[in-house]
């Protein structure tokens, strides 16, 4: 709830490196409450932990929210429409890779431990964020695969899921069980 709000107050400050520092701060933020929560973790838990301590409260994952307040920050800056093609596809084929790496062979939850819980929600979020910003900064190689319009339906219900996710998953537990 506060969020907004501090986005406001950034949003009114009128020196750009206070912006941008403001924004770095906020998203480390998460971050560092994450680090504080696992101080006392030894070894791995189990997902079912995890979820409900780790993952599920806002104020331990909002830092990919602040990412979205920066991506759309920075491409108001006169310097994001001259960001080169080539930091562009830089920017998100790294990006691409990096969410790859930490989603594909399910190391997320293969072990969780206070390192996985730490840096993996930071990572990944800074993974999609380099591929969103790189895709709002301008077209690449990249545009022509996810500007297609097949994958229209598919953002749309795949939002649609995120927003509703939470009141499906008791129901989908107790089918699992």
């Amino acid at each position: 709830l506060l969020a907004p709000l501090l986005v406001f107050v950034l949003a009114r400050t009128r020196m750009k490196l206070w912006q941008g520092a403001g924004l770095v701060a906020l998203w480390a933020v998460p971050v560092v409450w994450r680090v504080t929560a696992v101080s006392g973790l030894t070894g791995a838990i189990s997902y079912a932990d995890y979820f409900p301590q780790y993952r599920s409260p806002f104020h331990l994952t909002c830092e990919s929210l602040v990412l979205g307040f920066a991506i759309a920050w920075m491409s108001r800056q006169t310097w994001s429409s001259r960001i080169s093609r080539p930091v562009r596809e830089a920017l998100f084929w790294g990006g691409s890779a990096g969410v790859l790496y930490w989603l594909v062979p399910s190391v997320v939850l293969r072990t969780i431990d206070a390192r996985t819980i730490v840096l993996a929600p930071a990572l990944i979020g800074l993974g999609f964020g380099a591929m969103v910003f790189a895709a709002v900064s301008g077209s690449g190689s990249y545009s022509v695969v996810v500007g297609h319009a097949m994958w229209r339906p598919l953002a749309t219900g795949s939002y649609t899921l995120y927003l509703t996710h939470m009141m499906v998953l008791p129901l989908a537990a107790a089918l699992a069980g």
